[in-house]
């Protein structure tokens, strides 16, 4: 048989002018193109990961709902529910996911958009870019935002989040309330807030003469606390709820920006238009670890170049710890001047951003630095440790624990919010909090078991968010008052755009439309959520046109009051360059 390729003789190049040359030509051809579509389209394949009912029975029913619509498109979508941190190192660590659906801890400060979306941090673990887009007018964006001032840089907060839902590496469903539950009586008599961020424990305290406790119960699902209290280790510690009380930090959020805390002050060096800030920060006085070590300039110098590195230069490369990444990498350099005063450089950025830096919390030099030996490439002790006899500088020190049961934590006397000395507003606030000596959590395996315990005396207040199936209860009780926050997290589905068809923003963006987020808000959260576009939602930095208006911003779902219209939504992956089987399967080239 004559190859392709083969030479022609004198004879067959004469004679063959036309059809012979153009039949052979054209057997050639198709031989290559059969040679180069050789690997058959295959059905599009994905794992809906989330947490499991017990944990999180909003996320995981928004899991099933959505595995079962791709399926209904032709997509083979299968759910796994996984324990949070099983989940959180899948998707945090490991980058071991196709799509995953929880309650991210919530965006507060649009400088946190940075490492949550910019594509340098796509090799970083943690919630630095767990999606791994990379976006060149996104990067843009993002930098952008870290250095200009005033409307300039709202401009470009709204253009990073116009771009990020645009090619949406994640989308937002909603913002569900924050439900809490606490013992009626003492919510006549003290004010509660619902527990949703550190500071709220320092709000909580008696509104009335005479109302004192020595001591409050918090009933919470968060057990990984009771084992873990490495406020590095993101697998395990979703927010800083907890260890933030015990961890303090220079400036603390309140309203949303930086105030200083154990900082008594910053001031800043140079001209205020300068690219790369400078500030020297004036620590208060007195200032001392639970185990009475002195807190100085340099612990605040250490803790900086931990975060940038936690191996300390002990290996070949930096070893950055997986949080707090938007702030770390603001920093140049960080220097002791003084007992009480050091010098931080910053990269290029304003100094409304560079201030944010501030608010993480501070670390003891003479105990991390025994944590920086590296265990294996890219991975110290530091990120592994598990922490148990937790020191830090907090209003409330570690007393003890018992993992999977409870945790304790006892009043710091020695803290400056309690040792009388003159505070300026906005801190005052907190001036001699906490009102109890004693904070004990315990661990409970849900909502409805925490209410219980409150109606029997044993708990006064919840510190974990209830399902929503938990509110009815609450409210018929006669001994508990359901506590209603304002929302702060909010409910992502994410996508690993690292591999195809995810890695298609169009396909995203489709993906992104296949979910009712009127329906979610109303059926699953049973009213307590609002839907939603896009992070930062509840601040001024969301532009209108990314405001929920009753449409997601990617286009309207197909189809009404939750049910997609199957045939609306092939459309859809058509228009998007995708094709089904005749059995209906949406496929996609195997690569392979």
């Amino acid at each position: 048989m004559k190859k392709c390729g083969a030479s022609l003789g004198r004879r067959q190049l004469l004679a063959g002018l036309g059809t012979a040359a153009a039949t052979g030509a054209a057997g050639c051809v198709t031989e290559l193109w059969a040679s180069s579509t050789r690997n058959a389209p295959e059905q599009v394949s994905v794992t809906v990961k989330s947490l499991p009912a017990d944990q999180d029975a909003a996320g995981i029913e928004i899991a099933r709902q959505y595995a079962e619509r791709l399926q209904s498109i032709g997509i083979d979508a299968s759910i796994e529910p996984k324990a949070e941190s099983e989940l959180l190192t899948d998707v945090l660590l490991d980058r071991n996911f196709d799509i995953f659906v929880t309650r991210h801890p919530g965006v507060r400060h649009p400088d946190e958009l940075y490492s949550l979306l910019h594509s340098v941090f796509v090799q970083e673990q943690g919630w630095q870019n767990p999606f791994g887009i990379t976006n060149v007018t996104l990067d843009e964006d993002l930098s952008r935002q870290r250095s200009a001032d005033g409307r300039t840089r709202e401009m470009a907060i709204a253009d990073a989040l116009r771009t990020a839902v645009s090619v949406q590496p994640f989308s937002v469903i909603g913002y569900p309330e924050f439900l809490g539950a606490a013992d009626g009586d003492l919510v006549r008599k003290w004010r509660v807030p619902t527990l949703q961020r550190s500071l709220d424990y320092l709000r909580l305290g008696p509104d009335v003469e005479g109302a004192s406790r020595d001591r409050i119960r918090v009933a919470t699902r968060n057990g990984a606390v009771t084992a873990n209290r490495n406020p590095l280790a993101v697998e395990q510690h979703h927010n800083d709820r907890v260890l933030g009380l015990i961890y303090d930090r220079l400036a603390r959020l309140i309203d949303g920006e930086p105030a200083p805390w154990l900082a008594e002050s910053w001031r800043w060096v140079g001209s205020e238009g300068d690219e790369t800030p400078t500030a020297v920060v004036t620590l208060r006085e007195d200032l001392s670890w639970h185990d009475d070590e002195p807190l100085t300039a340099t612990d605040v110098a250490f803790t900086y170049r931990f975060l940038s590195d936690t191996s300390m230069g002990n290996a070949n490369d930096t070893v950055p710890a997986p949080r707090y990444r938007d702030a770390s990498t603001l920093i140049s350099r960080v220097s002791a001047v003084s007992d009480r005063e050091c010098r931080v450089e910053f990269n290029e950025c304003s100094r409304e951003v560079a201030a944010t830096a501030f608010a993480v919390p501070l670390f003891p030099q003479h105990i991390w630095s025994e944590q920086t030996n590296l265990i294996q490439e890219y991975l110290t002790r530091a990120l592994v440790w598990e922490n148990r006899e937790a020191v830090g500088s907090g209003p409330l020190a570690f007393d003890n624990a018992s993992q999977g049961q409870g945790l304790t934590l006892t009043r710091n006397d020695d803290h400056f919010l309690l040792d009388g000395r003159d505070l300026e507003s906005p801190v005052a606030e907190f001036q001699g909090s906490p009102a109890y000596e004693t904070l004990e959590f315990t661990v409970v395996p849900s909502g409805a078991a925490a209410i219980e315990l409150i109606e029997d005396g044993e708990q006064d207040v919840v510190g974990s968010s209830l399902d929503a199936n938990d509110a009815p209860r609450a409210n018929r009780s006669d001994s508990v008052r359901l506590l209603i926050g304002d929302p702060q997290e909010f409910y992502i589905i994410g996508f690993n755009t690292r591999s195809a068809p995810l890695s298609n923003p169009r396909f995203r963006r489709v993906l992104g439309r296949l979910v009712d987020r009127e329906a979610v808000a109303e059926d699953i959260f049973d009213g307590y959520a609002s839907p939603a576009n896009a992070p930062l939602v509840g601040t001024d930095y969301v532009p209108d046109d990314l405001q929920w208006s009753g449409t997601s911003a990617v286009g309207e779902f197909p189809g009404e009051g939750g049910e997609v219209d199957v045939d609306e939504a092939k459309q859809l992956f058509r228009d998007a360059g995708y094709r089904f089987s005749g059995q209906g399967e949406l496929l996609i080239q195997n690569q392979n």
